[in-house]
């Protein structure tokens, strides 16, 4: 018998390295055709101009097969290189599905078992090791850390949006008062009289904090001077507990590095985030030779450069299609807009109750901010998801039958819900910062580019959640009062992608459309329902107008300026943490003059200088802070002799003008109206108290005053203040968290008010003031009363208030603002009982609670 293997001349073969020409040799499933002319494309290019990049953006539209070519390409580098490459998944959901897909075409891949051990198919360079960025991003990571990590020659990183969240979260220390109580303690015990120089008001809110008090938390920053004078003993203290679970996680990460963090401490946490994400520790990740980040064209990207030090350039010229085109079909609806009973709480109930019969076929999704409002979600029936619910909630999702609307919390990334499982997306609210750090951000720098894009980012993320291919559709919701105000304002669009931007555009068509239906006599319900049912029952009309519309649009223009920003940006801080300090210092000035207009981020970025300079010099640090403090009088306030800047008192002519000048700024009746919208909605007893004295600030401008928050620029004093004629003033403390059940204002409420008068009458000597509460009840403790006469406004006159306020701007609707005469305005405010005598007739005067 002739031997026919020893016949065969053996002809050595290298290993395919051209990605399409390796999608060839698979041995994939029977229905797995060839790639796709997209995918063709992106390959194609990716090899032949990128394949050498250490950072690609690689944007492709959510059902092209995006996962397929980042799997390709790491095959590619490691046929080529012969070196560990991974693949990387916001959550172990999406792992799953990657694994499941890559086996269908064929692809060696491998996984985190459970014994959690990297495999061996991984590090000896056979497979593509897909997991999760949780499990690469964490103080104990099986891959190493600095010096001892693991090589890895590429790595792709899928929804590299959602992805930096996760990063954040796991190089930032967070213990709480309940599980870490002795941690807590200690560091709070160590900075309260820091902190407490920081607002007196919200120390006390603090202390006394009881979980039912309220949905916001009060929370504190800790001054940089405190954290850098104490960090021997935060040391110290961080490290005896550095066995708990809260703690152990994040410390060998941040442990060396502790000076340059920022701490935030609540009622119930503290919250240590270094000055920028130590991503060097993770070896594994910052020395790979190649780094593809995966993003949808509905993404703007900007973030990258900031969060993941990404170059400008590699953002500018990210691998995409020649010729980008959009996919899928998107109605965005702002019922709110069509007409105004078509309001949240209305959309909530609408929504919210099961649908039968064949609506009861189509997946409905809610995405809420937080928990506190799937609340109001869960009256109405609908199936509220907890963490670990997610792949439950998604098979009941799959089902035939679905009546209840499927409601998750906080949850804008990492969840696929194509076709049926999704063809109704109510996006409620707008997103909100869980953080402390953001939170500390949004209340002193509230209007600024980097707090807007977050919010933008949040919302396209949400608005990605349906619509997963180019023939799905789905009904996109906006609800909630800041939500319709944010996507409505031209300054905003600057921050979604062109495809975004469009959908928006074409929303506020529909707008204009439902309203004119409005005018014929239809009921807003009945035409707010009939849109929704054009799109899920196929109608041709709106499939023909949203292509054209979708069709007629420029290429993506990217803001190159805010692109430079953050790169300069992230430049000044890698000089600071790479230990040149001086130069850092000498650029922060070039910056602001550069980029920054807004005077509250100048004040923002000269307190970042301030906080730089402190090692190097205190008084130097301590001059640049007052500067940032004067400018933006909601920052750090250094523990020195402040000189309180006094509001004017006006005339009563003067106060028509102010008006005038401030809805002027407006520009239009519908920024008006959504400001007054916005405004009623946060001004209610029970909302959030930042929120609650911010508007009520605005409030008085919108009334034509003068007005100042003592307690938020000067840590102490009333919590709003209004100049309202020549040397008189309105001083309010604002208690609009108690309720109108509660029998009477606690001693400690009242001393706050005394507290507040007397700063007042320190710094406004020989002024005439009234005293305002606003509170749920008129009734004090005896045994704590008050100083002055004091007014109390309770819930009734207070909406009562609003509403006026609000009819006061709607005769402005059809009316050109710069026609509008002085004269005009003055009558105005006496027809609605806004005149400064009338003011004072929206209260009542406090009384002895007498049991």
């Amino acid at each position: 018998m002739v031997d026919f293997r020893n016949k065969i001349t053996m002809i050595k073969k290298e290993k395919e390295i051209d990605p399409v020409e390796i999608y060839d040799t698979l041995d994939r499933f029977a229905e797995k055709g060839p790639l796709r002319d997209v995918q063709t494309e992106i390959l194609n290019k990716w090899f032949e101009k990128f394949s050498n990049k250490a950072h690609t953006i690689l944007k492709m539209n959510t059902g092209q097969g995006k996962t397929l070519v980042g799997l390709l390409i790491l095959q590619s580098i490691l046929n080529k290189e012969n070196r560990p490459v991974m693949y990387i998944c916001p959550n172990s959901f999406l792992v799953d599905q990657t694994i499941a897909q890559a086996k269908q075409f064929g692809l060696k891949v491998c996984s985190v078992g459970s014994d959690r051990a990297i495999p061996p198919e991984f590090t000896n360079s056979e497979a593509i090791l897909i997991t999760t960025v949780q499990y690469m991003f964490h103080g104990f990571s099986k891959f190493g850390l600095g010096a001892k990590s693991i090589d890895v020659e590429g790595i792709v990183i899928d929804d590299a949006h959602a992805c930096i969240e996760s990063i954040r979260q796991a190089t930032r220390m967070n213990f709480s008062k309940e599980k870490t109580k002795g941690a807590y303690t200690e560091i709070f015990e160590l900075l309260k009289e820091d902190i407490k120089l920081q607002g007196l008001g919200t120390f006390e809110e603090l202390v006394k904090f009881k979980n039912n008090d309220s949905s916001t938390v009060p929370m504190l920053p800790v001054p940089y001077w405190a954290w850098h004078d104490n960090i021997d003993a935060i040391t110290k203290i961080i490290a005896a507990y550095s066995n708990e679970n809260e703690i152990k996680y994040a410390w060998p990460i941040i442990k060396d590095s502790l000076k340059y963090t920022d701490c935030y401490i609540s009622a119930e946490k503290v919250e240590i985030i270094p000055y920028q994400m130590p991503l060097k520790i993770f070896g594994s990740f910052y020395n790979a030779k190649s780094k593809i980040y995966m993003s949808a064209t509905a993404s703007e990207d900007s973030i990258l450069i900031k969060e993941l030090g990404i170059p400008a350039s590699n953002l500018l010229e990210p691998l995409k299609l020649d010729k980008e085109e959009w996919s899928g079909e998107k109605m965005v609806l702002i019922p709110s807009l069509i007409e105004k009973t078509l309001n949240r709480t209305e959309m909530v109930h609408y929504f919210g109750q099961p649908w039968g019969g064949n609506a009861s076929l189509i997946g409905r999704i809610a995405l809420t901010p937080s928990f506190s409002l799937t609340q109001d979600w869960n009256k109405y029936g609908s199936k509220i998801v907890s963490t670990g619910d997610i792949n439950e909630s998604v098979k009941y999702l799959e089902a035939s039958e679905k009546p209840q609307t499927v409601v998750f919390s906080n949850r804008y990334d990492g969840i696929d819900l194509p076709d049926n499982l999704c063809r109704i997306l109510v996006i409620d609210s707008i997103p909100s910062f869980e953080s402390l750090e953001d939170r500390y951000l949004s209340s002193v720098i509230s209007n600024s580019e980097q707090l807007n894009r977050k919010k933008a980012q949040k919302i396209e993320q949400g608005m990605g959640r349906s619509v997963r291919g180019e023939k799905d559709f789905s009904v996109i919701v906006l609800i909630g009062t800041e939500l319709t105000r944010f996507v409505q304002t031209n300054n905003n669009q600057k921050y979604f992608s062109t495809f975004t931007k469009k959908q928006i555009l074409i929303g506020k068509e529909l707008v204009d459309f439902a309203k004119e239906d409005i005018e014929k006599g239809k009921a807003p319900y009945t035409v707010f329902s009939s849109l929704i049912n054009q799109l899920l029952k196929r109608d041709e009309g709106w499939k023909l107008f949203y292509k054209e519309r979708m069709d007629d649009q420029s290429e993506n223009i990217i803001d190159i300026s805010a692109v430079e920003k953050l790169e300069e940006e992230r430049k000044i801080d890698n000089l600071f943490m790479n230990g040149e300090k001086q130069k850092a210092i000498e650029k922060i000035q070039p910056f602001i003059d550069k980029y920054v207009i807004d005077d509250y981020e100048k004040g923002w970025y000269l307190q970042k200088k301030a906080k730089y300079c402190y090692e190097i010099s205190k008084s130097k640090a301590i001059e640049v802070q007052t500067i940032a403090h004067r400018i933006n009088n909601y920052l750090l306030l250094y523990p020195s002799n402040i000189e309180v800047s006094k509001i004017g008192s006006i005339e009563n002519s003067h106060r028509a003008e102010n008006i005038k000048k401030y809805i002027s700024e407006l520009r239009t009746y519908n920024e008006l109206e959504l400001l007054m919208h916005e405004i009623s909605d946060k001004l209610r007893m029970g909302k959030n108290s930042e929120a609650f004295e911010s508007s009520f600030d605005i409030l008085g401008i919108l009334l034509g005053f003068e007005t100042q928050r003592p307690d938020k620029s000067y840590k102490k004093g009333p919590d709003n203040v209004w100049a309202v004629r020549e040397n008189e003033f309105f001083v309010f403390e604002c208690k609009n968290m108690v309720k109108s059940t509660r029998k009477y204002i606690y001693k400690d409420e009242t001393g706050q008010m005394n507290n507040s008068i007397s700063w007042f009458n320190r710094e406004y000597k020989n002024s005439i003031h009234t005293n305002f509460m606003i509170v749920g009840t008129k009734y004090f403790d005896p045994a704590g009363g008050f100083n002055e006469d004091v007014n109390i406004i309770r819930e009734k006159m207070l909406n009562k208030l609003v509403k006026n306020v609000s009819d006061f701007t709607k005769e402005f609707k059809n009316t050109d603002f710069a026609d509008i005469s002085i004269n005009k305005i003055s009558q105005l405010l006496e027809l609605h009982d806004l005149s400064i005598d009338s003011l004072k007739t929206y209260s009542e005067e406090s009384k002895p609670y007498n049991s």
